[in-house]
């Protein structure tokens, strides 16, 4: 009987924290997705203004490197 109930404690003990954890991932999720979409949208951007020939190279590819450094 011990047996049976600590491994039922055990369980629900897990099943607690898995609950517990699970807001945290799905916020992580959320974050990486925000900024990876923050991320793409400026090198669009650069990208297009590049292609209209509103920045020279040198610019476009100092930008592209700021981009980067900046974790942006």
């Amino acid at each position: 009987m011990k047996l049976v109930f600590s491994t039922l404690a055990f369980a629900s003990g897990a099943a607690m924290a898995g609950a517990a954890t699970l807001p945290v991932v799905v916020g992580a999720i959320a974050a990486m997705c925000f900024l990876f979409g923050k991320r793409a949208e400026a090198r669009r951007a650069l990208d297009e203004r590049y292609a209209r020939g509103e920045i020279n190279r040198e610019e476009y590819m100092q930008r592209r490197k700021d981009l980067r450094q900046e974790g942006y």
